[in-house]
């Protein structure tokens, strides 16, 4: 039991900060700061639930992708976006690579480190077919 908690505290935060990113927004701004990534962002979140009720290992992988998503600013979770990005090359011929969420990169390496071991099993699986 006390493993799936552990395995779930990538989740769990990611939820925490969904509550926390809609009660300020409609306590504080009613619905501006709401926006239709904030929309998918909460109704992928559901699914993700319900898969972790079905099949738990399918709902990890879930968080993963979710977690992806959030990170290269596919879906918002946060009250505000703040990314980061940078160039390749010089002159001009810049490559400009998409902007990374910091703190959806935290979490991320997070969830990396607890579930590698999760994620590494369903690799195996797919490819022993």
């Amino acid at each position: 039991m006390r493993e799936k908690i552990v395995k779930l505290s990538p989740f769990l935060v990611t939820g925490l900060i969904i509550i926390y990113t809609w009660i300020n927004s409609l306590i504080e701004y009613g619905e501006m700061l709401i926006s239709v990534y904030h929309w998918i962002g909460i109704t992928l979140f559901t699914v993700n639930i319900i898969f972790y009720i079905k099949k738990f290992d399918v709902g990890l992988l879930l968080t993963g992708i979710y977690l992806f998503l959030v990170m290269f600013n596919l879906l918002e979770v946060f009250e505000s976006t703040d990314t980061f990005s940078f160039s390749l090359g010089s002159g001009d011929n810049k490559v400009k690579l998409p902007g990374i969420e910091l703190k959806a990169l935290l979490i991320f390496l997070f969830y990396l480190k607890i579930n590698f071991s999760v994620i590494k099993v369903f690799w195996e699986k797919s490819y022993k077919k």
